[in-house]
């Protein structure tokens, strides 16, 4: 299989890609895919009961590829994995990961394989990053972060079949470190991570949904952030605002954040923030890269001081971090940013004023 040496840059948008746990880099560059097999809405209901573990011999290093003639039929498919994410929204995160990879010129593996993709489900990458973000594991270094994404990949095909078969035995990923796989009932585990959907194919692999982020050794838990009623404070404690803020840390601008005084916040509902990504990233015209993403988060940030809803409405036009304005209307007793309603209005930080909205706002040059 060929290895990919990425360059500096490379590890920049790597690193952004990863720490999204969007860990489908085997897919980037002409986002060679298939149509799913099949999706569980649970664990595997099609392999039965785990296999017992062979304790005849210590559990293998690496697993070698695996190929049902279900896998061997499904070789052949040609769909993208933008079509994917079009008719699965939980492939949001690998879609993210396939453009950030294929903008940075990264070596695709369309003719190698065959390759395990265990992604991280929507739901679960709100609750992984969110416990990044509360365990003291954000901001992190692009190479951490492509350790992250190569601790979600294992060479080989194992479908479900295969990987609940795997059950007791350490596993080896690209990371280099292993993952224990286990199993009970029709419940497969990988560490702590439940499987929520499986052997979703594409050209050279198979794809598994987790439910949360697999944290590899090269990021263990720091300090935890100290109680606080800064803007990066609240939107942590806010359970709908949750992505905003670990994606405002993992783009290094909560310091600024918690420091800078007079700002006014408008904080995207996370559902918005993943029907935003799908949208941004399905335009394949778009180049997406880590300056593009941190271009956003700061158009949601007003240098106008900290208003309130009563001072918004008669703002009109609004300053950003970003650059370009935002414009201002009262539909009723609806105001919009943007188009954007404020669902949540005046929340108070410390050192501003938050707003919470039910869609991310997307710079006009974006």
């Amino acid at each position: 299989m060929t290895t990919f040496q990425p360059s500096r840059r490379q590890l920049l948008a790597g690193g952004v890609a990863a720490a999204l746990a969007l860990v489908l880099d085997a897919c980037s560059g002409s986002e060679a895919s298939s149509t799913p097999a099949s999706t569980s809405a649970a664990a595997p209901e099609s392999t039965g009961a785990p296999a017992a573990p062979d304790t005849t011999s210590a559990p293998p290093a690496t697993v070698d590829a695996v190929t049902t003639p279900e896998t061997a039929a499904m070789s052949g498919s040609d769909a993208t994995i933008a079509e994917l994410a079009a008719t699965n929204p939980d492939l949001t995160t690998a879609l993210l990961a396939s453009r950030f990879f294929e903008n940075e010129g990264a070596t695709t593996l369309a003719g190698g394989g065959p390759i395990t993709v265990l992604a991280t489900s929507n739901a679960g990458l709100v609750a992984g990053l969110h416990l990044m973000d509360t365990t003291g594991r954000l901001p992190i270094s692009p190479e951490q972060g492509l350790a992250l994404g190569n601790y979600h990949l294992l060479d080989g095909l194992h479908d479900a079949a295969a990987l609940t078969k795997l059950a007791g035995t350490e596993v080896a990923t690209k990371n280099g470190a292993t993952v224990s796989v286990t199993a009970s009932g029709s419940t497969l585990k990988v560490n702590d991570a439940t499987v929520t959907s499986t052997d979703i194919m594409f050209a050279n692999g198979v794809i598994h949904l987790l439910d949360t982020m697999l944290m590899p050794p090269e990021i263990p838990a720091g300090a935890a952030p100290a109680a606080g009623s800064t803007f990066t404070d609240v939107l942590s404690a806010t359970p709908e605002t949750s992505l905003f803020a670990a994606l405002v840390k993992l783009f290094s601008l909560g310091d600024m954040l918690s420091t800078s005084n007079g700002f006014t916040v408008f904080a995207p509902t996370n559902d918005a923030v993943l029907a935003a990504l799908l949208q941004l990233l399905s335009d394949t015209s778009t180049p997406v890269d880590g300056g593009l993403l941190s271009n956003v988060l700061l158009y949601h940030v007003v240098s106008d001081g900290a208003l309130s809803s009563n001072g918004l409405q008669s703002a009109g036009s609004l300053n950003t971090l970003a650059g370009p304005p935002l414009t201002v209307t009262v539909d009723g007793a609806t105001t919009r940013v943007n188009g954007a309603a404020i669902v949540t209005p005046d929340i108070a930080a410390s050192n501003g004023t938050i707003h919470v909205i039910d869609a991310l706002l997307i710079p006009p040059a974006s």
